[in-house]
């Protein structure tokens, strides 16, 4: 059995040099594995790992050899979803050649588009194929980064995990390549993922992933995106207490002053003099004052920012200043 495998292992590597040899002799076919697509918003680098054939470079930048030996696996922007999408391009082994991602047909299931796939919120995987094109003598080269291009999760559970800015787990190449360890791969992705709420706070969070791509989280009929915590939706109604006391007070005397509201970003509470000068001004979505010095009649307001930025007045209160010569 051992024997019988490596009597096909070398006859595929003799096919390989062939190959290479032919493809060698053509001019400028080392000048052409990088596609350039204008579409392309970023570049895999580093290596995969197969312990049967060592290690592959998506990269010519690994290799220090890009003025020679032009290639790259690119990252697609797939215009209208993107969120999803796909590799194009070729890398490179030193033992069964050039390994091509994109523009595949006929593999043996499903979609042969090597792409991006999953929730980027929660989890994104590689799907489809990559192929070596020294197949051949019974080999085929096809390599899948995802047991559901075939079905056989149920069997042999595996994937391609895609994280920000780099790449994990296992591809299966079959008997001659055996697992691929994708877990060296890195790369820059065009945006930095984040959430925040949609510019109409009704419309719920916006989530921008690593590939520029947006997905709307919408919030229920009625409540709104949190701006403290966009992973929240909230009711906008503003509940507030605010008391003043006491509201009649002579020479000498004080009040003291307690205020919440909720939800909000920020609130202030003026007193004004009756005729509209200010006097104080204190500020937080709650807050207590005492011994407030009280010159004469003065007017105190409760006044609010809420989750839409706009600024909303939600309590006033004078408190009456008797003057001295009153008293008796």
């Amino acid at each position: 059995m051992r024997t019988a495998f490596l009597h096909k292992f070398f006859s595929i590597v003799i096919l390989v040099v062939a190959v290479m040899l032919f493809f060698s002799a053509i001019e400028g076919f080392f000048g052409v594995q990088r596609i350039g697509a204008q579409s392309a918003i970023t570049e895999l680098e580093g290596y995969v790992w197969s312990s049967t054939i060592g290690w592959i470079s998506l990269n010519c930048l690994d290799e220090g050899v890009c003025g020679t030996s032009n290639y790259a696996v690119e990252v697609i922007n797939n215009s209208g979803d993107e969120s999803h999408p796909t590799l194009e391009g070729y890398g490179w082994s030193s033992n069964v050649g050039w390994v091509q991602f994109g523009n595949l047909t006929g593999c043996p299931a499903g979609d042969c588009d090597a792409r991006v796939t999953g929730d980027p919120q929660t989890g994104q995987e590689l799907a489809g194929w990559a192929r070596a094109l020294s197949y051949g003598d019974g080999w085929d080269g096809w390599i899948s980064f995802n047991c559901d291009n075939d079905s056989t999760c149920g069997t042999s559970d595996y994937s391609v995990n895609v994280n920000v800015g780099s790449l994990s787990s296992y591809a299966w190449g079959s008997d001659v390549v055996g697992w691929i360890d994708a877990s060296d791969v890195t790369f820059s992705g065009p945006c930095s993922p984040g959430l925040a709420c949609a510019a109409n706070l009704a419309d719920g969070s916006e989530y921008t992933d690593q590939w520029c791509g947006v997905t709307t989280n919408a919030c229920a009929s009625g409540l709104i995106c949190d701006t403290s915590d966009p992973t929240n939706c909230v009711d906008p109604t503003i509940t507030f207490s605010f008391s003043v006391d006491p509201t009649t007070v002579r020479a000498g005397e004080t009040v003291d002053v307690d205020w919440s509201a909720n939800p909000v970003l920020s609130c202030e509470v003026t007193q004004d003099a009756e005729g509209g000068s200010q006097i104080n001004s204190w500020t937080g979505a709650a807050g207590s004052e005492t011994d407030v010095v009280i010159p004469g009649t003065s007017v105190f307001t409760l006044t609010c920012m809420d989750l839409a930025s706009s600024t909303v007045e939600l309590a006033s209160t004078t408190v009456r200043f008797i003057p001295s010569f009153f008293e008796s």
